[in-house]
This record gives C-alpha cells, sequence and structure tokens, in this order.
C-alpha cells in the first residue's frame, strides 16, 4: 500500500514537472530572444527560494547547534547576519594621522613669539633652497596626515551607514563621497556633486600652503637694550687727561710736563695713550691729509687706536667706546645705537693777510736751514706767563734752502675764549696756505652713534637735545685739546719735506680736483676758497681724532665713564608669522572637532564594518555575491526606456540605484575559470558580505 502510494506521489510529481518543462519550452519557443531573460529570471527566483530555505535551515542548525551546547559568533540584524566588524586600530586611523600634527600645531603655537638667534640665524641665511627644500618636505607631510585624517573619518561615515541596520545610499552619493577620498573630480556626477568635490579639493589645498607659510623662516632684527661705557672728563681723573700741561717743578716752573707722565696700553683693544701727541703724531697727520674725499663722497677713516673699526663721515670726537666694550656684547649682536655727549667741533678759515704770524728764515742756524715761526694770534697774549715776549711759536729745519716749508700754531685764550690757529708757510708749492687763519668752536653737542660689529663701522649724527651738557665746563679740555694740536706743529719737523705742509696740501690738492671737474678754469676768489676750506677740513679732523684718543685713554687708562644704554639689534628669525600660525590652528582644531564629532556620534566607530567601498577588490566580489539583483534592477528600468546600460559612469539610472550591505549564503559557487556551476560541497553554504539592491 504504501509503495503504491508512494509510487502515485512520484507519477504525479513527474506530470506536473513535464508539464512545467513543457509549458517552458513553449514559452521559450513562443518569445524567441526574449525567452533567454525570462528563463534567466525564473532561475532566479527559484535560485532566491533555494537560498531563503537554506538560510531557513542554516538558522534551524544553528538553533539547533547552540541548543547542543556548541558556540558560534555571530551578530544578527536583517536576513539574519551584519558584516564583520572593523579592528580598533583600524578605527584609530585618523587619531594616528592627527597625533604629529597635533604636535607641530603646540610646538608653533607656543614658539610663535619667541626670537631665535645664532647658528640658526646662520643656516637660514646660508642655506636658503636648503631650508625651503626642507619646509616644502615637512609641509606636505604634515598636510598629507592632516587630510588622510579628515579623508578617514568621510570614508567612515560612509562604511558605517552601509554597515548599519536598514543604510543604503544611492550609487552616485557613494560616488561623490569616494571623490573626496581620493581627491578626484568625477565629472559624471551631477553638476551639485562636481562643485561640492571641487569645493572640497580647493580646501584641501590649504593645508599644504599654511604649513609652508607657517613653517618658514622668516629673517629680521631682534632688539634688546645693554648698558655701554662712554668717556667723561672728571676732576677726580684730571691728572690724566691734563698730564701733559703740568708745569714741571711746581707752578713756578717755565717747561711743560709734554711726557713724564703719559700712561700707554698696548693689547687686543689697541694702542691706548693718555698723550695723543706725541704717540699718534704720525697717524693724527695721516689722518688730517685724508679729511678731503678726492672724489667728494663720504670720508672713510681708520678708529686711530683700533684699524678694524671705521667712522663713516666725522667722528665728532665721539664712539671711542667701539672695540673697548666688546665684552658687553654678544657676537651675533650685529648692530646697535647708542647717545654720546661731546662737542660739535667746527672750523672756520678764512685768508688773513695782514696777519703777522709767519715764517722767517735764521741766518744763524749755519749748516741747517732754519725757519723760526713768528708773530702772534688775534686771541694770544702780548707776553708769556713768565714775562718774556711771546713770540717764537714753532720752528722749521731744512737742509735744503729751497725747500717748501709750512707750519702752524695753535691758542686757546681763557680771556677771549677764542680758540685760533695760524698757518705759515714759505712761497712755493704751499703759498695757497700761506697766511690762513682758523677759529675753532666747541659747541656741546649730543650724538647718535650707530655701530655695525660685522662691518666694523661707525657712524655719528649730532641731534637736537634739552639733555645736552657740557663734558668739561671747566674748559680745561678745549685747553689741552689745542695745545695738543700746536705741538703737533712743534713736532713734526723734517729736514727733507714738511709733513705739515704735505697734511695741508693734500687737502688742498683735493678740494681743487673736485672744483675743475665743475670748472676747468678757477678765479682768485675760487682757489682762496679751496685753501681755506681744505684747512677746515684738515684741523676739524686732527681735533676730532684728538678727541676720540682722549675719550679711549679716559676709559682704558683712567677708568673715568658713565653710563648709557644701547639699544642693540641683532639679526635673528622666526618661525612662520603669526597669521599663518593662527590659522594653520583653527584650521587643525576643525578637523579635530570634526573628528571627535563623528567618534561620538558613531561611539568611536562601534559599527564599522570591514567592507570598504573604496577597494576595487572589495567591491567586486560583494557585487558578484548579491547576484543579479542590482543588474537585473539596472535593465528593468532601461527596458522602460527602451535603452540598455552600456558601462556608461553617468548613467542616471545606475546614479540613482539604491544600495545596500548585506550577508547573506551562496548556495552554489562559481568557478572564475571555466564559468560553470561547480558542485555544492561542504562549506559552501558559508555567508559572505553581498552588496544588493535595497528593498523597495
Amino acid at each position: 500500500m504504501f509503495k503504491e502510494s508512494t509510487q502515485n506521489l512520484l507519477d504525479q510529481q513527474g506530470r506536473e514537472a513535464y508539464e512545467m518543462i513543457d509549458q517552458d519550452s513553449r514559452s521559450r519557443h513562443h518569445d524567441g530572444e526574449g525567452s533567454f531573460q525570462t528563463a534567466h529570471r525564473d532561475e532566479e527566483s527559484q535560485r532566491d527560494v533555494g537560498e531563503d530555505s537554506l538560510g531557513a535551515a542554516h538558522r534551524e542548525e544553528q538553533s539547533q547547534r547552540q541548543d547542543g551546547g556548541e558556540s558560534r559568533e555571530s551578530i544578527h540584524l536583517d536576513d539574519g547576519h551584519q558584516p564583520d566588524l572593523e579592528t580598533i586600530s583600524a578605527r584609530l586611523l585618523p587619531l594616528f594621522a592627527l597625533i604629529l600634527p597635533t604636535a607641530a600645531v603646540i610646538a608653533l603655537w607656543t614658539d610663535r613669539d619667541y626670537i631665535h638667534f645664532g647658528e640658526l640665524v646662520d643656516f637660514v641665511q646660508e642655506e636658503r633652497p636648503t631650508v625651503q627644500l626642507v619646509v616644502q618636505i615637512v609641509s606636505r607631510v604634515l598636510a598629507m596626515l592632516q587630510m588622510t585624517a579628515v579623508c578617514s573619518i568621510l570614508n567612515f561615515a560612509v562604511r558605517v551607514r552601509l554597515g548599519s541596520q536598514g543604510g543604503s545610499i544611492n550609487l552616485q552619493a557613494l560616488g561623490f563621497w569616494s571623490s573626496l577620498n581620493v581627491l578626484r573630480i568625477n565629472f559624471s556626477l551631477s553638476a551639485f556633486y562636481v562643485l561640492g568635490t571641487a569645493g572640497f579639493l580647493a580646501v584641501s589645498l590649504l593645508p599644504g600652503a599654511l604649513w609652508a607659510g607657517t613653517l618658514s623662516p622668516v629673517l629680521g632684527t631682534m632688539l634688546d637694550e645693554r648698558e655701554i661705557r662712554t668717556p667723561a672728563f672728571t676732576g677726580r681723573s684730571t691728572g690724566i687727561w691734563n698730564s701733559q700741561y703740568v708745569w714741571k717743578g711746581g707752578p713756578s716752573g717755565s717747561i711743560w710736563d709734554i711726557d713724564d707722565h703719559c700712561r700707554r696700553i698696548n693689547d687686543y683693544r689697541g694702542f691706548i695713550p693718555s698723550c695723543p701727541v706725541p704717540d699718534l703724531q704720525s697717524l693724527l697727520l695721516s689722518s688730517g691729509g685724508s679729511a678731503t674725499p678726492v672724489d667728494g663722497s663720504v670720508r672713510i677713516h681708520s678708529k686711530l687706536d683700533n684699524p678694524f673699526w671705521q667712522y663713516r663721515g666725522r667722528s665728532y670726537g665721539v664712539g671711542s667706546s667701539m672695540g673697548l666694550n666688546s665684552t658687553l656684547f654678544f657676537a651675533n649682536e650685529d648692530t646697535y645705537k647708542y647717545t654720546e655727549m661731546g662737542y660739535n667741533v667746527t672750523v672756520s678759515c678764512m685768508k688773513n693777510s695782514s696777519s703777522n704770524f709767519g715764517l722767517q728764515f735764521d741766518t744763524t742756524s749755519g749748516s741747517l736751514y732754519k725757519y723760526d715761526a713768528l708773530g702772534q694770534l688775534p686771541n694770544m697774549y702780548s707776553a708769556k706767563p713768565n714775562g718774556d715776549d711771546y713770540e717764537e711759536s714753532a720752528y722749521a729745519f731744512s737742509l735744503y734752502n729751497n725747500t717748501d716749508m709750512a707750519t702752524w700754531t695753535a691758542y686757546n685764550s681763557n680771556s677771549t675764549l677764542r680758540n685760533m690757529i695760524g698757518v705759515a708757510t714759505t712761497y712755493g708749492r704751499y703759498q695757497n696756505l700761506n697766511q690762513t687763519q682758523c677759529e675753532v668752536h666747541f659747541v656741546p653737542a649730543e650724538f647718535v652713534i650707530a655701530v655695525n660689529q660685522t662691518e666694523g663701522s661707525i657712524s655719528v649724527e649730532s641731534r637736537n637735545s634739552d639733555a645736552v651738557r657740557d663734558i668739561d665746563p671747566t674748559g680745561q679740555l678745549q685747553f689741552v685739546i689745542m695745545n695738543s694740536v700746536n705741538f703737533l706743529a712743534r713736532m713734526s719737523t723734517s729736514l727733507y719735506v714738511s709733513v705739515l705742509g704735505d697734511c695741508l696740501n693734500r687737502n688742498f690738492q683735493a678740494k681743487m680736483s673736485n672744483a675743475k671737474q665743475k670748472k676747468s678754469s678757477l678765479t682768485d676768489e675760487e682757489v682762496e676758497e679751496a685753501a681755506t676750506s681744505s684747512a677746515a677740513d684738515t684741523f676739524t679732523a686732527i681735533i676730532d681724532d684728538i678727541l676720540v684718543a682722549y675719550g679711549a685713554s679716559q676709559l682704558v687708562n683712567a677708568g673715568d665713564y658713565t653710563t648709557t644704554f644701547a639699544y642693540v639689534s641683532s639679526p635673528a628669525v622666526q618661525i612662520g608669522k603669526w597669521p599663518y600660525v593662527y590659522l594653520i590652528a583653527a584650521f587643525h582644531f576643525g578637523i579635530v572637532s570634526l573628528w571627535l564629532i563623528e567618534a561620538v556620534r558613531t561611539r568611536g566607530w562601534a559599527r564599522l564594518p570591514k567592507f570598504d567601498h573604496l577597494d576595487v577588490g572589495s567591491v567586486i566580489v560583494a557585487s558578484s555575491a548579491g547576484g543579479h539583483q542590482l543588474a537585473q534592477t539596472v535593465q528593468k528600468h532601461h527596458r522602460a526606456k527602451k535603452s540598455r546600460w552600456a558601462g556608461d559612469k553617468s548613467d542616471r539610472i545606475v546614479a540613482q540605484t539604491e544600495i545596500r550591505l548585506k550577508r547573506q549564503k551562496l548556495g552554489t559557487s562559481l568557478n572564475p575559470s571555466d564559468g560553470h556551476n561547480a558542485s555544492r560541497g561542504e562549506g559552501d553554504d558559508d555567508d559572505m558580505i553581498a552588496i544588493v539592491r535595497k528593498s523597495p
């Protein structure tokens, strides 16, 4: 009985199957070319039914295993399973990418007002190409890390959406987010998405530019204050700076103590005597002879005690501290300025044809030709302090009767408060300078001294100030200076040439040369003007140098000084300018804020699937695992529009298709090598990630 029932059931099923096959065959014959698509849909429908049955069977098997004490880890959502989740280390990728830029922002923020100097300045100045190369490399690395963090956050957001229960996205939106991650414009997207991608790409260029501006070293100067010593001429050091003008044997003596009490220091600072004359005699004459530049340019001349330092223009008798205060300044402190009190010495000369000061040949001199400088200046006493007539002020000797001779005399009068210099020459090449008479004025003034340690240059300018004071109200310093000029003439005789005449004549010839460059023929008045102005230049330069020499001696030999503040400027470098530091800090804060917001919103990306839509291999495998759903949906819509999909990436039907991730089981597998269905074996029913169409 059982056999008959079974046989009847099989016969009935066989007839039904035969009728289905026969009906299907007739349908394929009637539909022609469309029959393949119908059969394919029927096959897919049957496969879905089979897969649903297998899924149900699998779930029943899982339930039985759990009931039997076996354990298997799985997460059940729609269709029973959720895609596998990313590891914690992968979820922390944006944080790892932000560590180095965050450290750089903090360092730059704390360093934004700090000025660097020293070896870094030298390196930046000497190795500019290398510095720029390093800045570009570091800037791009930091910008790359920041954009890696941003793109990872965007990538995680899309993957979390795809992996969440019921989460889906259309293919055009997916293409937009993918374009943002790869930093490329996909022109197949809609205009809205193209503009959005272009805007994002523009923003992505900002970090590199901002980092370059922030890290680029900016050369500048650092200002500081430093105390500096300037010479003082006080009563406690009078015995040093006035030692030459003390009578030998006391007040009743008739000869000044010219050299007995002079002090001299000769070390790394230079040669610094307390008696400029005679110790600096040749240097003073050399400086005086170069007082007028031949080309009319600014005069550049050395400081007498240390030739490393050079004055650009007049010294005005100040700036003697240079080279003597070197321990107060660092080598990298390039320039500094300070003020110093002194005398603005002005010398005005004229031709005085009625002057009774001149050279007179001494017929009693024997084998030597002696010339006596006789006569008086307008400010001289009629008699010496000891009662003798004041006649001789200098002598000139020569081996030859026809030698050109020249000399001068200088005198300071306390009674008339006038300081006078007179020049006398023999007839010859110096005769244009004969009977030149000059008056010297010592005007208290305040000077601004600019020093460049690198170049060893000193520039001095006089300025008006209410704080001007006389460095020696007693007037004794003026007396010392004028007598030094006088002693210079008495001690500078020569048997062959007149060193005094040559000193004056060099400036006269320079004046004549400058004048003839403008006018080929000069009048007598113009020649006289050249002679008097050149004499004024000569004595101005000599007096300035004598004042500098006395100032240096006061600092070193007498230790008499005052202190003032020098405003020091040294080359420095600052890493970036503050606007760039603020901008890169704000930009980085925005990225960190985005990371924090997303971390809180997604609970640390707890539902981040391992599937990455940017990985081509993952997309291909997941698409094939999803079956023909997507293709059938696209084909259906194209058929309705009587078109077909030809692989066009700008296809609107494809762009509007919604997709989602799903873990589903595969009952059969397709062998990629031969394209035939393989037989189902053990383990073939394992589930895997699939990209499927969103259910309507």
